[in-house]
């Protein structure tokens, strides 16, 4: 979930939109029997919120809108690190 985390972040600061966005579905898939030191692709969706980007508002904290932009992203993890990542 941290790099979730720090991909939202990275996201917000470098958007030119004028709203924060919010983790859409927070949980991790599963990656069933996988050995150890595989890479596997991991997505997640972000959308819009009411929150100004230039607020101190943690993102969690803010009411999704409605009407608000949805977008996925990705990135791969390293199966050893699993546990770190969405810890």
């Amino acid at each position: 979930m941290e790099t979730q985390r720090a991909s939202l972040s990275l996201l917000s600061e470098r958007s030119s939109e004028a709203n924060l966005y919010r983790l859409l579905e927070p949980s991790p898939p599963s990656l069933g029997h996988t050995d150890r030191g595989a890479r596997k692709p991991v997505s997640f969706m972000v959308k819009e919120t009411l929150c100004p980007r230039t607020s101190q508002q943690p993102p969690e904290q803010c009411d999704f809108n409605e009407d608000g932009v949805v977008k996925e992203y990705g990135l791969t993890v390293t199966v050893d690190h699993w546990d770190d990542v969405f810890a």
